[in-house]
């Protein structure tokens, strides 16, 4: 886009949204005083103008082309946004067969994204990223495995939780609870 590409050009300009057509005929219509860099994006556009032929008729759009595959916005928003790897755990998480509020406690829970301490903390909505229970900040990470009521639970129902474990969907996939518990 030329605005982009002759910002100090566009700060003279007395008509931004001129046409290419009107300024093939008519030429640009500045304000006077044009600094030295003005002036050299000035050559830089005259010669582009200078080297552009316009045909009579209605401009042909590489979007509206016959050869190119009809628009949609869903692909235009896929060729903008950056590609991302496929998340296994929101994978995982939509898969089961659970109620949506715990479809997404889960998932949001495996992001990192719970309301606990440390992000309330984060984002200004608490005075402390620290737990309330012990002298450890309130991760989600904290509350489900390293938190000590949740290392018991864990240890209760006989699932051993390796150091630094930090997702719910790498643990065992079936759990026995004994019949006491």
């Amino acid at each position: 886009m030329l605005a982009t590409r002759f910002p100090a050009l566009l700060s003279h300009c007395t008509q931004p949204h001129a046409t290419v057509a009107s300024v093939t005929s008519g030429g640009l219509d500045l304000h006077p005083r044009l600094s030295t860099v003005v002036a050299s994006e000035l050559t830089q556009v005259m010669r582009i103008i200078d080297d552009t032929s316009l045909t009579v008729g209605a401009d042909g759009r590489v979007i509206d082309s016959p050869s190119s595959p009809a628009f949609s916005s869903r692909e235009a928003y896929m060729m903008l946004s950056p590609s991302r790897l496929l998340d296994a755990s929101a994978c995982t998480t939509w898969a089961l067969r659970l109620p949506a509020k715990l479809k997404i406690f889960a998932y949001l829970a495996d992001i990192d994204m719970l309301s606990t301490r440390a992000n309330l903390f984060y984002k200004n909505c608490a005075p402390s990223a620290m737990c309330a229970a012990c002298p450890d900040i309130e991760t989600g990470q904290h509350l489900f495995f390293d938190y000590p009521p949740a290392v018991a639970l864990w240890s209760r129902l006989g699932v051993s939780i390796p150091t630094g474990q930090s997702s719910i969907w790498d643990l065992p996939t079936s759990i026995q609870v004994p019949a006491s518990a």
